[in-house]
């Protein structure tokens, strides 16, 4: 696997922030055409690199603006605060010009985030 750099100005006061592009993953793609739906562009969000999380997560919204694919439900919480959260494919782009598919579910977010960077794409990646 390539390792995956990226340099980040000032880690020690805004942590493990970037700025990525996020869009439609190759599936979605085509499943928008085959419909004769236009392809929204990749719109940049703020995203987190979060090592706490279990899996990628977007910010409500997102799915519906650019029109992700939906592969799922996420069942999150414990006995007492189930939620059934959507779970989408997408295109992540990072400004070294690499592109990874995602699947991430959808949740409020707030101070900013659009995405957080779970475990989930950390395994299959290697950050250097």
């Amino acid at each position: 696997m390539k390792p995956l750099t990226i340099v980040l100005p000032d880690l020690e006061s805004t942590g493990p922030i970037l700025d990525v592009q996020l869009g439609n993953s190759p599936t979605g793609q085509r499943a928008l055409r085959q419909h004769g739906q236009a392809v929204p562009a990749p719109v940049s969000v703020r995203a987190l690199i979060d090592t706490g999380s279990d899996m990628c997560a977007l910010d409500a919204g997102l799915a519906t603006t650019l029109r992700l694919s939906l592969i799922g439900v996420q069942f999150l919480g414990g006995s007492a605060a189930l939620t059934a959260d959507p779970e989408y494919s997408a295109a992540l782009a990072f400004s070294h010009g690499v592109v990874l598919d995602i699947t991430a579910i959808e949740v409020p977010f707030s101070g900013g985030l659009q995405l957080l960077i779970g475990r989930d794409l950390l395994a299959k990646t290697h950050f250097a």
